[in-house]
């Protein structure tokens, strides 16, 4: 499930491992919090806060919050990447 949101979903820039370091190794529901809190604002969200959305979306895969896989892909086509 993680390969494929990370290859399908979100462009595949970050491994699992980078996402564990960065998000820690929270439960499910406390990840699902993290995604959900950081796409209520994205534009108040900095360059860590984006690291942490697309760590805890990876982690989650099908489970991550649909607005936060959303904020996380337009911020991504913002950035060209």
């Amino acid at each position: 499930m993680y390969e494929d949101v990370k290859d399908h979903t979100l462009g595949g820039h970050m491994t699992e491992e980078e996402a564990r370091q960065i998000v820690g190794a929270y439960p499910t529901d406390e990840l699902r919090a993290i995604a959900a809190a950081l796409a209520i604002r994205p534009s108040d969200n900095t360059d860590e806060d984006w690291k942490r959305l697309e760590a805890a979306c990876l982690l989650l895969g099908e489970l991550a919050p649909s607005r936060a896989l959303a904020m996380l892909k337009a911020h991504k086509s913002l950035r060209g990447e």
